[in-house]
């Protein structure tokens, strides 16, 4: 596979390319097949083409024996890829010298080559990085995400597949343009084409305590869905309902470029928690579904 494309100054680090047996790692179950059972964080992640081929990200704290270990003993990220079989066709694992690296989320173009959002945190301070690879599981791009110094806390990682123009979408403490929201957790987008290439950033003001766990392309309606967790009183005029409330905003897509926030909807139930884990489209009549868990009672059931 061809050599990483990495910043010399970045902590970040691509393995060398792994190749496993079906009998090493099984069928049908991959979190806990993958590395010693012990420490193994497991998938966060799962994407499958039109092809029926997949891709798993994650990370695990114990070394995938015997083919690679750890930097230091913390997470390291691993980017799976299985075949319309569900064979495991190689494992690429990402690492650090210093502090975890934690595959969150993947996603891929019209060309089926996956792009990964990773999380990096050493000590106090988090930041993310996003990656591109080819089929073969060659290195293309690691570049980080955004900006050194502020929390970046990465959440999804979607492809308009009309262009395959990439969203990041994050939660940042850093200042975006003209946002005035600065030193508060806030929703951001970052817009690269298919090469990485930045394009813009994008940031909306939630007025701290939120968390991006979802996203999606409405690619008929030209519209960006982004979804997370809420703890604030308020939230684009819409009051606080639980003590963790979920939330969706609709976004419209103008071009390769530019967003712009089209609505949001914020919902929960009083003294309960909502938490959100992803939402997806129905692309036929773009109906959203958002996907989490709850400890409320809902329509009468427990």
């Amino acid at each position: 596979s061809s050599s990483p494309q990495v910043p010399s100054n970045s902590p970040i680090m691509i393995g060398p390319q792994v190749t496993l047996a079906p009998s090493i790692v099984g069928f049908a179950t991959y979190s806990d097949q993958i590395g010693q059972p012990n420490g193994n964080r497991g998938i966060n992640d799962v994407v499958v083409g039109h092809d029926r081929s997949g891709y798993m990200i994650g990370q695990t704290t114990t070394p995938i024996s015997p083919y690679f270990t750890t930097m230091t003993g913390d997470e390291a990220a691993i980017v799976v890829k299985t075949d319309s079989s569900d064979n495991i066709q190689w494992l690429l694992p990402i690492t650090t010298t210093n502090g975890s690296i934690r595959g969150i989320s993947v996603t891929l173009d019209s060309f089926l080559e996956p792009f990964v959002l990773l999380e990096y945190e050493f000590g106090t301070t988090k930041t993310a990085f996003i990656g591109k690879f080819d089929t073969n599981g060659g290195s293309s791009i690691i570049n980080p995400l955004g900006f050194p110094g502020f929390i970046i806390q990465p959440g999804k990682i979607v492809v308009d597949p009309r262009t395959d123009t990439v969203f990041a979408i994050t939660v940042t403490t850093a200042k975006i343009g003209s946002a005035s929201d600065f030193g508060k957790p806030d929703v951001a987008v970052f817009i690269y084409n298919r090469t990485l290439g930045y394009r813009n950033a994008i940031q909306f003001e939630a007025g701290g305590g939120v968390v991006v766990t979802g996203g999606d392309v409405d690619e008929d309606r030209s519209k960006l869905i982004i979804c997370g967790n809420i703890y604030q009183d308020t939230f684009y005029n819409h009051s606080r309902i639980g003590a963790k409330d979920n939330f969706v905003m609709i976004l419209d897509i103008f071009n390769d470029d530019n967003i712009a926030l089209n609505s949001t909807f914020r919902f929960g139930d009083v003294g309960a928690e909502f938490e959100t884990m992803d939402c997806t489209v129905d692309f036929t009549n773009g109906n959203i579904y958002v996907a989490g868990q709850t400890n409320a009672s809902v329509h009468g059931q427990p």
